[in-house]
């Protein structure tokens, strides 16, 4: 599981959704360019530190900084990419999905409270 846009800010959804999947037992990698820790867990800041494959990516992010990883992004041949609220973009949906990716808007923290994660 990879969050891309972590934040150590409590009320940003990407910090929520980090929290309940911790809580939910989910192995967790960060991503964030320049943060290099959140409470205590190692935040990655290149596509270098992270080992494919990555099951599931959640996307914090706008789709302009997304469309400019989304190679980096594809090839953690992850199994879905969950565009939540506001990350949302058919192209960057369309270019996943020409991968084979699932490519899924919806809310990881509504998925993982309704056990549909």
């Amino acid at each position: 599981m990879l969050i891309i846009g972590a934040s150590k800010k409590e009320e940003r959804y990407s910090h929520k959704a980090m929290k309940l999947l911790w809580e939910h037992g989910y192995e967790v990698l960060l991503f964030h360019p320049k943060v290099r820790e959140i409470l205590g867990h190692k935040v990655i800041n290149s596509w270098d530190q992270a080992i494919p494959p990555v099951d599931t990516v959640s996307v914090y992010v706008n789709p302009k900084t997304l469309w400019e990883m989304r190679e980096d992004v594809a090839n953690l041949q992850p199994r879905r990419i969950i565009f939540n609220p506001g990350t949302e973009d058919e192209k960057l949906i369309s270019f996943f999905q020409k991968k084979g990716i699932q490519a899924l808007q919806a809310c990881t923290l509504v998925m993982l409270k309704t056990g549909i994660f």
